[in-house]
């Protein structure tokens, strides 16, 4: 457990020091990509190339025909799962996540002028509700999920997964290969 600790540690220690020191190597202003939120206008992109896309389309194949045969061949060389003999239905909960899911889709996408101060702010319950209402979907099909379950379990992967995606923006910085639209009201801390 230890090593696994250090090890992680290490890698998102990699993965914030080896960029700032690259940018620091190459004489470049460590604030512009210190700031927040962080704005892409550093980088001036080269236009859509179908050359390029073309390799990278199939160096991505080429990695994935692989696996995909070996999953073809599982699937077909596997035995049937036994049907359970328990008959569940879908929980409570799992509808009440569908139900704050669609309400919640639908305040995202449609622009209700009451609505408007927390337009920014349905993600969370969207990704939420889908969450919920997928476990839900899990525990009626096996009778377990990691909802009821395994709920630390569930809870680190939120944890962890917050903060693969802030490392994961914060690389953004540096290559700046997208953006987020309506953030025009927004100003760094600079």
């Amino acid at each position: 457990m230890k090593r696994r600790t250090f090890l992680v540690s290490l890698i998102l220690a990699m993965h914030t020091a080896l960029p700032l020191l690259g940018v620091a190597l190459a004489g470049k202003p460590l604030r512009q990509y210190l700031e927040f939120p962080p704005l892409t206008r550093y980088v001036d992109h080269p236009p859509f190339s179908w050359g390029h896309f073309t390799v990278g389309l199939l160096f991505l194949v080429s990695l994935s025909v692989p696996f995909s045969l070996r999953a073809l061949a599982y699937l077909k060389n596997r035995t049937p799962r036994r049907p359970s003999l328990e008959k569940r239905t879908f929980p409570w909960w799992g509808w009440a996540a569908v139900a704050g899911g669609t309400v919640t889709w639908v305040l995202a996408w449609n622009r209700f002028p009451w609505f408007e101060p927390f337009q920014s702010h349905t993600f969370t319950p969207l990704w939420i509700s889908y969450i919920i209402a997928v476990n839900a979907y899990s525990y009626k099909r096996g009778g377990k999920c990691m909802l009821v379950s395994d709920r630390g379990y569930l809870m680190l992967l939120f944890f962890a997964s917050t903060v693969f995606w802030w490392v994961f923006e914060f690389l953004n910085r540096f290559v700046q290969n997208w953006y987020y639209l309506g953030g025009e009201g927004l100003t760094s801390s600079e």
